[in-house]
C-alpha cells in the first residue's frame, strides 16, 4: 500500500493482516521542494504534453451529466473538464 497525501491524524488498520501478508506500507506526502518548477519545467519545454491528460469535456449545463459519466466511465476518465457559463 502506497498513501499518498495527508489523512486524519490518527488512522487504525489491521497491522496483524499486513504483518501477516508480508506487505510494505510506504508513505509520501504530496510534494517536495522544487516539484511545482520541475512540473512547469516539463510542460514548458513539451515534455510532458497536459492536453493529452483532459479526456473529456463537458458544457457547463451539462455539469450534472458530466459526474454520472465520470461515475460509470471511471476507468476512461483521466481529466474532465466542465466548461464554465457563458
Amino acid at each position: 500500500m502506497v498513501q499518498i497525501g495527508m489523512g486524519k491524524n490518527y488512522v487504525n488498520f489491521p497491522i496483524a493482516e499486513v504483518s501477516g501478508k508480508e506487505m510494505h506500507l510506504i508513505g509520501c506526502f504530496r510534494y517536495c521542494f522544487g516539484d511545482y518548477r520541475d512540473a512547469v519545467e516539463l510542460v514548458a519545454s513539451g515534455k510532458v504534453n497536459v492536453k493529452s491528460l483532459i479526456t473529456h469535456r463537458f458544457k457547463f449545463e451539462d455539469a450534472a451529466k458530466a459526474y454520472d459519466f465520470n461515475i460509470s466511465h471511471g476507468a476512461e476518465v483521466v481529466k474532465t473538464i466542465i466548461q464554465g457559463p457563458e
